[in-house]
C-alpha cells in the first residue's frame, strides 16, 4: 500500500519530478559542443558553473542510478573521473581506477551512439570522444568528484529524449540482468521487474540519531534472514522499473517540500493525499487562525443534503514517519485515513485543546494553538530572555503531538509529568501550556469525571480545580492590596500549592484576610474587598464540607493549574469588558500578562 500511494502521488506530480533514474545534482562543469562535436569556445573549453551562491554548481536533473559496488557509469553526465579520467589523487591505484571508469564510460557512449546512428546530437558527443578532442581539455584544476555535463548547440544533453530513453533501458538491464518479467505489485501490469530499487533517497532528507546517515533505498533486503522465505532484495516485493522510480521520486519530492514534512531529531514525517491538496491540513496544524479553524469546522458540520464541491469520501490522506539506520530505511509509522475522517479528527484536536486567551486577541474568543507551540510548551523557559529555550523540549514532542492530532489518540503520560515539572520550575503558565494541559487531561479523562472546559466553569466542583481558582483569587487579593511586588504568591508558593494544598492554604488565607482588611480601609478599593470576599465564599461553597486534599496526583495538578489559568483569564476578560464600558485601562497587574511574542502570556 505504501508503494502504491507513493506511485499515485508521483503520477499527480509528474511535472515536478525529474525524469526516471535522474536526480537533481549540482553540475559544476559544462562542455559546450556544436553539431560536429567541436568545442564552441576554445578560450574556456570547460565552463565553471559554480559560484558564491552555488558552490557545488548549477542544480540540474542528471542521470543517476544506485552504484552499490563496482564500476557503473551514468550516461554522458557523470563525475570528472568517469567523463575525463581525472584521478582522485596521484597514487597508482587512483590512476588505474580512473582509467577503468573512463573506459566503461566510453563503452556506454559507444552503445548509445550505435543505438542512435542518425541522431545528430548523439553523434556530436560520440565524435567529440572518438576524435580524441577531449584529451586536449585542461583538467589540472578539476576534482574527480565534480559533475561534468554537456551542451550541444545550446541544448543540455540530459534533456534530449534519446538520452533519457536509452538511460532508462540501461538501468533496467542493470537491475534485471536476466530480463525477468512478472506482475508488478504496484501497477498490476506484466513488466520487467527490478531486483533492487534503481534509485535511493538522499541521506540529508532522513535524520539519523548519530548524524551519520547514508543514502537509503525504499526497500532493501540483503540477507536471507531479513526476507520472507529467505528471499533477498525485491524477491517478496515484485516491482517494475517505472513504479520503483516513481515511488522513490515521490518520496524525495515530499521530503524536500517544506509544506509536506516535519523533522524531528531522529525521524521525519511526511504526508500527502490521494487526490486533493493537503495545504489546508498544514495550515490547520501549524497556522490555526480563527478563520482556518472556522472553515474546518464548517466543512465537518456541512449538512449531508448540501452538495459538496466534489465527493471526497474516496480521497485518502497518508502520513509516513521514517528514520534511517545507516543505509536502512525504517518505517516508524504509517497512517491512512479518508479526508472527511481526517477533518473530523482535526476538529476534535481543536475542541480538545482550545482555551480562552484574553491577553492576546479578542477578549471572548477561544484560541487554537499551533502544533509547534504546543511542543515548545514542554521546553524550558528563560525568564531573562523572555522566551523558550530552543531545542530544550523532548525530541519526541512534535512527532507524538502530530500523531495524536492525525489519529485522535492520547499523548504519552510522561508529557504531563514533563509539563508539570516545567511549569513548577519556570513558574510560567501561558496559553500554550494551558492548552497542552487541557489536551492531556481531556484525552485521558475517566468515565464519570468532570469535563475539562476551555474556559472558566463556575459550577465545577473538582477539588483541585476549585483550589486552583482559589489560589488565583488569593494572588489577586495580594495584587489589589499591594500592587506588583518582587515575589508574589504565585512566585513563592506555586510549586507547593500544586502538590500539597493543605501545607500552604492556612497561611495564604491568613495573609489574604490581612490584605482584605487593608482594602476595606482604602477609600477607592473598598468595593474590591467585597467582590473578593464573595468570590472566596462561593469557592468554599463549591468545595463543601470536603477539606482540600493533602496531596494532588499528576492529573489533579493539571486540574489545579487549569483552575488557576481559567480564573485569571476570566478576571482579565471581565475587567477588560468593564474598562471598555468606562473607557479606562485595566488595573495594574493585568496588562503585564500581555505578551506579543509567540510564547504567549506570562504567569
Amino acid at each position: 500500500m505504501l508503494l502504491t500511494a507513493l506511485v499515485d502521488y508521483a503520477r499527480r506530480r509528474q511535472d515536478d519530478l525529474p525524469p526516471a533514474y535522474h536526480r537533481v545534482r549540482g553540475v559544476r562543469r559544462m562542455i559546450s559542443l556544436n553539431s560536429a562535436g567541436e568545442i564552441t569556445n576554445a578560450r574556456t573549453p570547460i565552463h565553471e558553473l559554480g559560484g558564491a551562491d552555488s558552490p557545488t554548481g548549477t542544480p540540474r536533473p542528471t542521470p543517476l542510478a544506485v552504484r552499490t559496488s563496482g564500476i557503473a557509469p551514468a550516461l554522458v553526465v557523470d563525475t570528472a573521473e568517469y567523463v575525463l579520467g581525472v584521478a582522485k589523487d596521484d597514487s597508482v591505484k587512483s590512476a588505474t581506477a580512473a582509467v577503468n571508469r573512463h573506459a566503461a564510460y566510453r563503452k556506454l557512449l559507444d552503445e548509445w551512439s550505435d543505438a542512435h546512428p542518425d541522431d545528430p546530437t548523439v553523434q556530436a558527443v560520440a565524435t567529440f570522444f572518438s576524435s580524441g578532442r577531449y584529451r586536449a581539455l585542461p583538467t589540472d584544476e578539476l576534482q574527480a568528484s565534480e559533475i561534468v555535463s554537456f551542451q550541444v548547440d545550446g541544448q543540455w544533453i540530459d534533456t534530449h529524449p534519446a538520452a533519457q530513453s536509452f538511460w532508462s533501458d540501461v538501468v533496467i538491464r542493470r537491475k534485471n540482468p536476466k530480463a525477468t518479467t512478472g506482475i508488478c505489485l504496484v501497477c498490476g501490469q506484466r513488466a520487467l521487474l527490478v531486483t533492487t530499487m534503481p534509485e535511493s533517497v538522499r541521506s540529508t532528507l532522513i535524520p539519523v540519531a548519530d548524524g551519520r546517515g547514508n543514502e537509503v533505498q525504499v526497500v532493501s533486503i540483503n540477507k536471507p534472514a531479513q526476507g520472507r522465505g529467505g528471499q533477498i532484495q525485491l524477491g517478496n516485493t515484485p516491482v517494475c522499473g517505472q513504479c520503483a522510480a516513481r515511488a522513490t521520486g515521490a518520496l524525495t519530492l515530499l521530503l524536500s517540500d517544506e509544506r509536506h514534512h516535519t523533522r524531528a531529531a531522529d525521524s521525519v514525517m511526511t504526508w500527502w493525499t490521494r487526490r486533493s491538496t493537503s495545504e489546508d491540513m498544514w495550515d490547520a496544524l501549524w497556522e490555526p487562525t480563527p478563520q482556518v479553524v472556522k472553515n474546518l469546522r464548517a466543512s465537518v458540520d456541512r449538512p449531508r443534503h448540501r452538495p459538496a464541491p466534489h465527493d471526497d469520501n474516496d480521497d485518502a490522506f497518508y502520513a509516513l514517519t521514517l528514520s534511517a539506520n545507516r543505509s536502512r530505511l525504517v518505517v516508524r509509522d504509517w497512517i491512512e485515513t479518508t479526508i472527511p475522517d481526517l477533518r473530523r479528527r482535526l476538529v476534535r484536536w481543536f475542541d480538545d485543546h482550545e482555551v480562552l486567551n484574553p491577553w492576546n486577541g479578542p477578549a471572548g474568543e477561544l484560541e487554537a494553538q499551533p502544533l509547534w507551540r504546543l511542543a515548545l510548551a514542554l521546553a524550558r523557559y528563560d525568564d531573562q530572555a523572555g522566551r523558550y529555550v530552543a531545542k530544550s523540549e523532548p525530541r519526541s514532542a512534535r512527532p507524538r503531538l502530530l500523531r495524536a492530532a492525525l489519529t485522535d489518540t492520547r499523548l504519552p503520560p510522561q508529557f504531563l509529568a514533563r509539563l508539570l515539572q516545567r511549569i513548577g520550575s519556570d513558574r510560567r503558565l501561558d496559553s500554550a501550556r494551558a492548552a497542552l494541559l487541557r489536551l492531556l487531561l481531556t484525552r485521558s479523562i475517566r468515565p464519570g469525571e468532570e469535563p475539562v472546559t476551555p474556559e472558566l466553569d463556575p459550577d465545577a466542583r473538582h477539588p483541585a480545580y476549585v483550589w486552583g481558582r482559589m489560589f488565583a483569587t488569593l494572588a489577586r487579593i495580594q495584587r489589589d492590596a499591594l500592587g506588583e511586588v518582587n515575589a508574589g504568591i504565585e512566585d513563592r508558593f506555586l510549586r507547593v500549592a500544586m502538590t500539597r494544598p493543605q501545607a500552604v492554604y492556612p497561611s495564604l488565607l491568613d495573609k489574604a484576610n490581612k490584605h482584605l482588611s487593608r482594602l476595606r480601609r482604602s477609600s477607592d478599593k473598598g468595593g474590591w474587598a467585597t467582590l473578593r470576599e464573595r468570590r472566596l465564599a462561593e469557592l468554599h461553597e463549591l468545595l463543601g464540607p470536603r477539606p482540600l486534599p493533602a496531596t494532588l496526583t499528576a492529573e489533579d495538578q493539571g486540574r489545579f493549574l487549569l483552575g488557576l489559568y481559567h480564573q485569571r483569564a476570566d478576571d482579565l476578560r471581565a475587567m477588560r469588558e468593564q474598562a471598555a464600558k468606562t473607557k479606562n485601562t485595566p488595573p495594574s497587574g493585568d496588562t503585564d500578562h500581555s505578551d506579543d511574542t509567540e510564547e504567549g502570556p506570562t504567569a
